[in-house]
């Protein structure tokens, strides 16, 4: 029993570093693109605080924002998951079940 439990916590520990290391370099990449996307927003001609004083109702640009926001998080997790992915040979079926669904996690990553 005690080799079982040897095995499963080396496997909770590299999944667990897996999505660490997804979610670090996810925010770096966001970050990034957040950046560029941001300088678009005043390329644009679009201000910082497009809704005027605080605490006033959200207009069209807070949701253009705050969806731009969240998908750009998506998009950067997802590009970082398909290169684990591509790094480790894996088919985009398997990165996507292992990375994003957190399913069919493979035994032999708690192989020594």
């Amino acid at each position: 029993m005690m080799v079982d439990s040897k095995y499963a916590v080396r496997l909770q520990t590299k999944y667990n570093l897996y999505l660490s290391f997804l979610f670090i370099a996810a925010l770096g990449i966001f970050y990034v693109v957040w950046d560029l996307l941001y300088s678009l927003f005043h390329v644009l001609g679009i201000e910082k605080y497009a809704s005027g004083e605080p605490g006033e109702s959200l207009n069209i640009f807070d949701y253009v924002y705050l969806i731009s926001l969240v998908l750009t998080f998506l998009v950067s997790y997802l590009a970082t998951a398909l290169a684990v992915g591509i790094f480790n040979n894996w088919t985009v079926k398997q990165t996507l079940d292992r990375l994003v669904n957190f399913k069919n996690i493979p035994a032999h990553w708690y192989k020594q």
